[in-house]
């Protein structure tokens, strides 16, 4: 292998080779050292030539032709649809239906020619994706219904936000065929870009698929503290936002009481535990082995945990603390920091910071 994510690379240009053609046939990402700059200097050229002639149809300067020829017009000479016809002493309008043809053609022919560079502008977003060298590719192929569905959304999308999101479902999907379900497909479909924003919000207060909203007190008297809903609300995620993101299926529990969930160690001889949020980390350790520890929480879905990968964000410091301060007060020595994935299950936590027990606050 001679570059980052050559393999992955490789994967989408058999893919997209076989997938899509068009005015760009994006087959040319084998490409490698000088040639492969100049082909995407030359790539995003025509894609931003294509944008402007796409312009120049909308506002009557260009027209598409049958034998796909771009020609400049005479605005005076095709503005008018409505052309008059004297009928006795009157003047009436009527429709000029050879115009009227020619504009539905023209409409059909910006269509295609704005799909045509949303999916090529993706695709290569997919790349740009793809070369950072984060993924591993497997040699397992992408089902090819999975990529007819991508592809139909894809080419509908013109906003640069979500074509960053459906770049990393395809770059992931490539990856490993069945990271990204259909029913994510139907969802960033008809996700606007606000919507999308809402849930990478959301994603700052998610630690180990889950949004803590605290400790349970091991006295059994519940969990008193507001801290985390008021963190959430600064943020925009109020009461109903949080409803909303139940309804389209990401969270659950948030018309609900008493969602919890209870952690043991993963120690025989202690109690440790490592939760993870993001590329941060939160440490617990205790002496006695059979300790536990239980978190008030709404729980994501397995369609949320999906748009979560997509989603740009990075994990709410002060959030992070808030939980840390209570997992300390709950009688657990405790850091956060960052986090480094050593492998699947294991990971180590980077530049660890001391969470000390607030005393006043410890159970008795």
């Amino acid at each position: 292998m001679g570059w980052p994510g050559e393999k992955a690379l490789m994967k989408l240009g058999d893919l997209v080779s076989d997938g899509i053609g068009g005015i760009f046939a994006p087959n040319q990402i084998k490409r490698v050292g000088k040639a492969e700059v100049d082909a995407k200097r030359d790539e995003m050229l025509m894609i931003a030539q294509t944008e402007q002639q796409i312009a120049d149809i909308k506002a009557g300067k260009l027209q598409y032709t049958e034998d796909r020829r771009l020609i400049a017009v005479d605005s005076e000479a095709n503005a008018e649809q409505l052309v008059e016809i004297q009928k006795g002493n009157r003047v009436e309008p009527y429709l000029n239906l050879e115009n009227l043809d020619r504009q539905g053609k023209t409409r059909k022919q910006i269509q295609a020619m704005q799909e045509e560079v949303n999916l090529t502008k993706t695709v290569l977003l997919a790349e740009q994706e793809l070369e950072s060298g984060k993924y591993e590719a497997n040699d397992d192929p992408v089902d090819p219904d999975w990529f007819t569905r991508w592809r139909d959304n894809a080419e509908k999308v013109s906003n640069d936000y979500l074509q960053t999101l459906w770049a990393k479902v395809l770059a992931g999907e490539v990856t490993t065929p069945g990271t990204y379900s259909l029913r994510t497909l139907d969802l960033l479909k008809s996700l606007s870009k606000n919507e999308a924003e809402l849930i990478s919000k959301l994603g700052e207060f998610i630690i180990d698929g889950r949004v803590f909203q605290g400790v349970i007190d091991p006295r059994g008297l519940g969990n008193e503290s507001d801290t985390v809903e008021k963190m959430m609300a600064e943020k925009g995620l109020n009461f109903t936002k949080l409803l909303y993101l139940q309804e389209i299926g990401i969270i659950s529990g948030v018309d609900s009481m008493g969602l919890t969930t209870e952690y043991t160690s993963l120690d025989s001889s202690r109690f440790v535990r490592a939760f993870t949020s993001k590329n941060s980390g939160l440490v617990a350790r205790h002496a006695d082995p059979k300790k536990k520890i239980g978190f008030n929480v709404l729980l994501t879905s397995q369609l949320g945990r999906e748009i979560f990968k997509l989603a740009d964000f990075k994990t709410d410091k002060e959030y992070l603390k808030a939980i840390a301060q209570e997992v300390a007060n709950a009688g657990f020595d405790v850091q956060i920091g960052d986090w480094q994935q050593v492998d699947k299950t294991s990971g180590k936590l980077l530049n660890p910071e001391v969470i000390p027990a607030n005393n006043s606050k410890q159970p008795a």
